[in-house]
């Protein structure tokens, strides 16, 4: 069970704390859950020394919730999320679990997407042929792909822009916040 609170532990919570501690104890909510224990990567530098990146990060993330990590600079924030997500050339070394299970690369990949810290996307199609063309790589069928586009675009709350080039350094387009939501209706 997560609790939200907002302020001092000894304030009463606020009307939104207690919708959201509501909504986090939803079974409804439940959700994947996410444990990893011991993870631990070193790389080799150039002149070959070794240098440790994690070393025994253990965590849980439950179902129906969202995690934020807060560090400095090189703290290993997006060193944990590229182990999680199999984005490290080094070995890992830990355990991973999903919904208490040991994590399987191939299922794992279909539940959950990693989207990068810069947005890559192309310049100079629109947010809906952006979405299309990367949905393509997931299915041939067309009319699922219209769905799925429809539906995404909907849920990041871009309506309005479905029909706005993306744009870039060049080209004006969509803002910073709208390429990170196309960013992750990408994935």
């Amino acid at each position: 069970m997560t609790r939200v609170a907002s302020g001092s532990e000894t304030s009463h919570p606020s009307k939104m704390d207690t919708e959201l501690n509501e909504v986090c104890d939803s079974k409804e909510l439940d959700g994947t859950r996410l444990a990893f224990k011991n993870l631990s990567f070193e790389v080799t530098l150039p002149n070959g020394d070794k240098k440790k990146i994690l070393t025994d990060v253990s965590g849980l993330i439950p179902g129906g919730n969202m995690m934020f990590m807060m560090g400095p600079s090189g703290a290993g924030k997006s060193s944990l999320l590229d182990a999680l997500a199999d984005r490290v050339k080094a070995p890992v070394t830990g355990e991973v679990y999903v919904n208490s299970e040991r994590k399987n690369p191939l299922t794992f990949n279909k539940i959950a997407k990693y989207v990068q810290q810069e947005d890559h996307l192309i310049p100079i199609l629109t947010v809906r042929q952006t979405f299309e063309f990367q949905a393509s790589f997931y299915t041939s069928n067309k009319s699922l792909v219209k769905e799925r586009v429809a539906e995404a675009i909907k849920l990041l709350g871009l309506e309005a822009q479905e029909h706005t080039i993306v744009g870039g350094a060049l080209i004006r387009g969509l803002s910073g916040g709208q390429k990170r939501r196309g960013s992750i209706g990408g994935e």
